[in-house]
């Protein structure tokens, strides 16, 4: 695997929190299909990924200790945000964004 890029050591989060944020729905559809896998689906994921210099999602990935369960859901949730684009930066910027999905 190629060497993760260095890091910024202040990240813009505010834009990249507004796409996240705009991708709710698309998130709540990967949730939908879920329940309808199974009804009691719930739990919290988190994703790691670097946004590029470009705009561009890479370096995708989900912290080990997530509690939901469904790979499907969580597969659909990675590759959602896999396919954002973000606003370009001036370097790479890692960031972990957790997910807690309940019916409650």
């Amino acid at each position: 695997a190629p060497p993760a890029p260095k890091v910024m050591a202040f990240c813009p989060t505010s834009s990249i929190d507004r796409r996240i944020m705009a991708a709710s729905k698309e998130i709540g559809e990967c949730y939908k299909e879920a329940l309808e896998r199974d009804p009691s689906a719930s739990g919290k994921v988190e994703v790691v990924l670097t946004v590029g210099t470009k705009g561009t999602a890479k370096f995708l990935g989900v912290q080990p200790h997530a509690t939901l369960r469904d790979d499907c859901l969580v597969e659909c949730i990675v590759e959602h945000i896999g396919q954002m684009r973000f606003p370009p930066l001036p370097g790479p910027c890692r960031v972990t964004y957790p997910f807690l999905l309940s019916t409650e």
